[in-house]
């Protein structure tokens, strides 16, 4: 476990942002939200997927927000689109709706995810920590611990992130984490079959927890009877957690949330 924090200078470079959506009014809150913001320039907007093929290959942006529900489905494929005119491009895909899309997102692989309810002044975050992992470097904190495939594995997680927690002065916040790491552990024993890796990570005003597996099936909500044990976990990180999104990687995901510290947490 390493609590050591790090001194390592950010990368100030601006990205340029392609936002794509049918919606006028999320498309001017992302501007809003992110003006100002030294680490991204809204570069071009686009309405449909031609627009947002040539704004792409025009402008060549760093990264894209496509929201998955554009008209005819032309959101979940977009993301190779526009990889082919502009190669570095990261895409994040977002919903407002993201239990009804999750599942068709997993089947894209290496796509970010991003929901719509993520606040406008934690956008710019929330994108750098997709497209770059830069606020990994500002953690004042950080625990990890590899899992198995078992069974085991959630009550093991539950009980490394209340030590964790505690050994932070963050026991405010151990009945809600260790519920959303429980149900996100199971899901990914459950689904994926493979070794979870759980990541914990402290900042001045939030926390941060990562699951990550080897399975690029991205996680859906399903309807769950009063009596059943699993199958609640991205509901429920839905409703408890600040705010929540999935990365895609090469060889797995990345499901993660974060919560906000009460004000007389002290770090």
């Amino acid at each position: 476990m390493s609590n050591q924090p790090s001194n390592e200078p950010t990368n100030q470079t601006t990205n340029q942002l392609l936002v794509v959506d049918d919606n006028p009014a999320y498309r001017r809150l992302v501007r809003m939200a992110l003006e100002g913001d030294p680490a991204f320039e809204v570069a071009a907007e686009a309405t449909t997927a031609d627009e947002a093929v040539a704004a792409a290959s025009r402008v060549g942006p760093d990264a894209a927000l496509v929201d998955v529900l554009l008209p005819g489905g032309q959101g979940f494929r977009l993301p190779a689109a526009i990889r082919a005119v502009a190669p570095g491009c990261v895409v994040v895909l977002t919903s407002a709706h993201p239990e009804g899309d999750l599942d068709a997102i997993g089947q894209l692989g290496g796509i970010a995810f991003l929901a719509k309810s993520v606040a406008p002044g934690q956008l710019g975050r929330e994108l750098g920590l997709l497209i770059t992992g830069l606020a990994v470097q500002e953690a004042l904190h950080q625990a990890d611990i590899c899992l198995p495939p078992s069974a085991e594995s959630p009550r093991a997680a539950r009980r490394f992130v209340e030590g964790v927690l505690e050994a932070w002065g963050c026991g405010a916040l151990v009945e809600t984490v260790t519920l959303l790491v429980s149900e996100l552990v199971g899901n990914a024993v459950l689904h994926a079959g493979s070794e979870v890796e759980l990541s914990v990570r402290l900042w001045a005003d939030r926390l941060r927890v990562d699951v990550t597996d080897r399975s690029i099936q991205v996680p859906r909500r399903r309807a769950v009877a009063d009596d059943d044990l699993t199958g609640r976990g991205s509901g429920l990180v839905e409703i408890l957690a600040t705010a929540w999104g999935v990365s895609g990687l090469a060889d797995g995901k990345s499901v993660w949330f974060e919560i906000a510290l009460p004000p007389e947490t002290s770090t």
